[in-house]
């Protein structure tokens, strides 16, 4: 018996050597793992301050939330200064105001959904004229989310919300569920992967309240675009 225990002992720490030498020992997947395990787990470092509420202009948002529409959120000014891209020098830590200092409450259709490698849950969603746009969940795990960020707690509820009921995946979900949701402004990239175009790259990021709808009686979309 004391043979065999050693024997697993020294293979344990043997292991424990390996992780350690190939640079693989877990880190900030652990939390997450519980959500996806068969995804590794990076946070994003482009405008993360900004889009966790842990920046200088977090403390000038406005949390009277402002009801629109997907249509109205699509036509917002983008800022002319800001780039369409990852590394903005301008804006790593600075709001465009008054987009990104204004908390948006809509009512849409959740289409599809997505466990992010940046541990955030992309979440597509559709308006009255069929446009779409996304919204965002950020890990609210300490090592994802500062707990100095002002709106930690609001996050670790969506989060849990929206984990029990959408249950996203790696690879893109397609849903078809109705939702009231409410987050702050944030500008994101304006051009897909590809280069092409996508609009001002308006998203809510991050949510910060989530409400499960029933599908709207009249659901037509002759009213596309009005609130």
């Amino acid at each position: 018996m004391v043979r065999k225990s050693r024997l697993v002992t020294g293979t344990f720490a043997g292991v424990l050597v390996g992780f350690v030498l190939l640079g693989t020992l877990p880190s900030a997947t652990a939390q997450t793992g519980k959500e996806n395990p068969q995804q590794t787990i990076k946070r994003e470092k482009d405008r993360w301050a900004v889009k966790t509420a842990i920046d200088p202009g977090a403390s000038e948002i406005d949390t009277r939330a402002i009801k629109v529409t997907v249509e109205e959120l699509l036509a917002m000014q983008r800022p002319a200064d800001m780039s369409d891209g990852k590394g903005d020098p301008k804006y790593q830590n600075l709001r465009a105001k008054p987009v990104e200092t204004t908390v948006y409450v809509v009512e849409a259709k959740i289409v599809e959904c997505r466990h992010m490698p940046d541990g955030d849950y992309r979440v597509k969603i559709e308006g009255k004229s069929g446009k779409t746009m996304y919204v965002e969940m950020p890990n609210p795990d300490p090592e994802f989310v500062s707990s100095v960020s002002r709106f930690q707690k609001d996050m670790v509820k969506v989060r849990k919300k929206a984990t029990d009921k959408l249950k996203p995946e790696a690879i893109v979900k397609p849903v078809s569920i109705y939702a009231k949701l409410t987050g702050v402004g944030f500008f994101g990239w304006s051009k897909n992967m590809q280069g092409q175009p996508v609009g001002n790259g308006i998203q809510l990021h991050p949510v910060l309240k989530v409400d499960w709808m029933k599908e709207p009686k009249n659901n037509d979309r002759s009213n596309a675009g009005k609130p």
